[in-house]
């Protein structure tokens, strides 16, 4: 690839020549790449051979880019400031991510993955079902000086699976928001009911 694009379309503009094909193929394993500035909706859709992309220039990832990835391991996105709606959903085998720069996550877009630990240091707010049936989810991050909303259905089936007493997932957050984080709405609820306890940061 030359020069510098600014968007990957699994056909019409390929990632690489060899790349277009494994994708169009369903082959591809891996990606790597330092030139793309968003990652399309539907780009990877379906892929279920991708077990890990790394994209250090992308800025964004589009609707559904990676839904139903099911071999997906490993998402390593430094840069992206924007996840749409759905664009992890089902990814079933995603255990690690890393998206310290978003700051602005769709609807649902991490539902079903595989995540046990996950931080989101500028996230202003969790939308609706983003931790949805994320059986494993163990630990969560948010880091922000001020409480982040919750919707009342984004943990829905989550942590079930885990490995923490009673399956509770545990939201890190700082030590200062830990009594505002517990009379917040949607979080008042979900820490009443078990599905989350809060925790300061270090």
């Amino acid at each position: 690839m030359k020069g510098r694009t600014n968007a990957v379309y699994v056909k019409s503009s390929p990632v690489t020549p060899d790349q277009s094909r494994e994708i169009i193929e369903g082959t591809v394993t891996a990606v790597d790449n330092n030139l793309v500035e968003s990652v399309r909706e539907y780009a990877f859709y379906n892929v279920t051979s991708l077990e890990s992309v790394k994209f250090d220039s992308a800025l964004s990832v589009g609707q559904k880019a990676f839904e139903g990835c099911t071999s997906l391991e490993s998402a390593i996105l430094p840069l992206v400031t924007t996840v749409a709606s759905n664009a992890f959903l089902n990814c079933s085998s995603l255990e690690t991510m890393q998206i310290p720069s978003a700051s602005s996550v769709g609807y649902g877009a991490l539902r079903g993955t595989a995540l046990v630990n996950i931080e989101l240091p500028l996230v202003p707010s969790i939308p609706g079902e983003m931790f949805a049936y994320c059986t494993v989810l163990e630990n969560v991050t948010l880091n922000l000086n001020s409480v982040c909303p919750v919707q009342f259905n984004s943990f829905v089936g989550a942590g079930t699976n885990n490995t923490n007493p009673q399956h509770v997932i545990y939201v890190h957050v700082p030590g200062n928001l830990i009594a505002s984080y517990q009379a917040a709405t949607n979080w008042m609820a979900l820490y009443n009911n078990g599905t989350v306890e809060f925790v300061a940061l270090a």
